[in-house]
């Protein structure tokens, strides 16, 4: 019987490696060059007649700015906020989400999830306080030091991702990056900016990241139990009237 022939495999080197990948740097350099400057022989150009168009969010009439489609006040705010015309959320937007979510919670104290949500604010927020090295840290030790409520956290929170869920037409919250950025400056503003004067805005979106990595799903199941909650008192409150209307006659 034959046995099978052993191929032997050459080992790349390190220069073939670093060949290689030049290689594959320029192809996918060339292809984002003919995506995005297709009718252009150069960066330069480009960016000349980028610059003498309008800003791509509608109503804007501002000239664009740099590479961007964006003019310089909505490029910033794309930066901040995940969208173009992102921006904070006021509480008072969400103030009937803030009482549903709040309902929810203090009625279903000893839920699972419920518990395991706290717990997770409240472990970000310690590990905050000893310094460990995670991301936003010293703004988690920020609300430590304060003492804050991880259960008054969680409501604000879940209240923000209520509204979002409920904002079908995108009119507050415009995209999902928006909603990140907005849970990470919940965190980062809800206790007293203690010596902090600046905020990096890439730091939004990696506490907001945070939480939605830890407590995404639970956030997501209020929204969904709240709305459920509410369907079943409107069905509860239309066959309540037609009984009534029926009595009547």
């Amino acid at each position: 019987m034959k046995l099978p022939e052993v191929v032997e495999h050459k080992r790349l080197t390190s220069s073939k490696i670093e060949v290689i990948s030049i290689i594959l740097i320029s192809k996918r350099y060339q292809t984002i060059r003919r995506t995005l400057m297709p009718k252009y022989s150069s960066l330069n150009q480009f960016l000349y007649e980028n610059k003498r168009l309008q800003c791509n969010v509608r109503g804007c009439t501002s000239m664009r700015v740099g590479k961007s489609q964006y003019c310089g006040k909505h490029r910033a705010r794309a930066y901040v906020w995940g969208h173009p015309e992102g921006s904070a959320v006021k509480p008072y937007l969400y103030s009937d989400e803030i009482e549903a979510v709040t309902k929810l919670v203090k009625h279903n104290e000893s839920h699972e999830g419920i518990i395991l949500g706290r717990k997770w604010l409240a472990n970000m927020m310690e590990a905050g306080g000893r310094g460990a090295d995670i991301r936003g840290s010293m703004y988690w030790a920020n609300l430590y030091n304060q003492k804050i409520s991880s259960s008054e956290l969680l409501i604000k929170l879940g209240a923000l991702w209520l509204l979002d869920y409920r904002d079908e037409l995108n009119r507050v919250i415009k995209n999902h990056k928006h909603l990140i950025s907005l849970s990470g400056n919940t965190v980062i503003r809800f206790g007293k900016m203690y010596g902090i004067k600046y905020v990096p805005p890439k730091i939004y979106h990696q506490v907001g990241d945070q939480v939605k990595k830890g407590i995404g799903v639970l956030l997501v199941n209020f929204s969904r139990t709240i709305e459920k909650m509410k369907l079943k008192e409107r069905q509860r409150l239309s066959r309540m009237a037609k009984e009534l209307n029926v009595d009547g006659l």
